[in-house]
């Protein structure tokens, strides 16, 4: 059995390096909220200027990443330290989960100023390699910015992801049929039989293997199949692992079992397939070409 979800290392960053940035040595001075909101956007539109005169795609306005920013913006201003990480405290992972985000991938800049002028916060960030990193990652889609003001200055939070779309396990199982028989029947002439029979056996097993679970057994009356599971985050993995298995064998028979979600192990939401291929049902129906429009991202 092949995981390939475990040969995959997640693409979990926290960027260390602090900054502390002291431009002019001006206490704060209490700014009204509806300015804070504009200095935030005023910064996420730096960020996407870094970015698109790079060539890479601008990141979006996520409230999920807002909330987890502003929150761990109060928990330093409750420490009274500028920090990634306190005792008790849930790691960044744990936090974008907790705010109801599903993603593949996060990183976090912060930073604390004596006074608030957005461009040149922006440089500070762009003058520091790991900070300059997140906000130059290609792979992330999504950005929240929380500023908040003391008394004594401002604390600053971006938090970065890939946010996984939405999930819908009949969409993406409806999806992956339309694959399979597409590819069947672009190389072999035919389409092969779903055997909805197993179906139910085989999300059992997908949540298995989501939760980390090691599935060795085949279920009892299931004979002659190859079985292989999958659980990943990213939905062109999963294509192209179903592709690599199908192309091995003359498949004439098959069955998926497909779920997302959370897990211990997948903290930030997973896609978990389960796969049986047969070579040895005869039944089939007459060659068909099943056309409907396919999207995996």
């Amino acid at each position: 059995m092949k995981k390939i979800s475990e040969t995959k290392k997640r693409f979990f960053k926290i960027v260390i390096p602090l900054l502390i940035l002291n431009f002019f040595q001006l206490n704060a001075v209490y700014i009204k909220e509806s300015e804070i909101r504009k200095s935030e956007k005023e910064m996420l539109q730096f960020i996407n200027l870094e970015r698109s005169s790079r060539g890479i795609k601008p990141v979006e306005y996520n409230a999920g990443l807002f909330r987890a920013a502003e929150l761990h913006n109060r928990k330093m201003i409750e420490m009274k330290k500028l920090s990634h990480t306190f005792k008790n405290y849930n790691n960044l992972e744990k936090r974008i989960s907790n705010v109801d985000v599903f993603f593949s991938n996060a990183g976090e800049n912060i930073a604390y100023s004596t006074v608030y002028v957005s461009d040149y916060i922006h440089n500070g960030f762009i003058k520091s390699k790991l900070h300059k990193k997140n906000i130059l990652d290609r792979k992330f889609t999504h950005c929240g910015i929380s500023i908040i003001e003391t008394k004594k200055g401002f604390y600053i939070t971006q938090e970065f992801a890939h946010i996984l779309p939405p999930a819908d396990n009949d969409a993406l199982e409806k999806t992956l049929k339309v694959i399979i028989n597409n590819y069947c029947y672009n190389k072999y002439g035919l389409t092969p039989v779903f055997l909805n029979d197993y179906r139910k056996k085989l999300l059992i097993i997908a949540e298995k293997v989501l939760n980390g679970e090691k599935v060795k057994k085949i279920p009892e009356n299931i004979h002659g199949f190859n079985m292989v599971n999958i659980a990943t985050s990213s939905r062109s993995e999963i294509l192209n692992f179903l592709i690599s298995y199908i192309s091995k064998t003359n498949v004439t028979g098959y069955s998926l079992g497909v779920t997302f979600g959370r897990s211990q192990k997948f903290i930030g939401g997973a896609f978990s397939v389960s796969l049986f291929l047969s070579s040895e049902y005869i039944e089939r129906p007459d060659a068909k070409k099943i056309s409907e429009e396919i999207t995996i991202y």
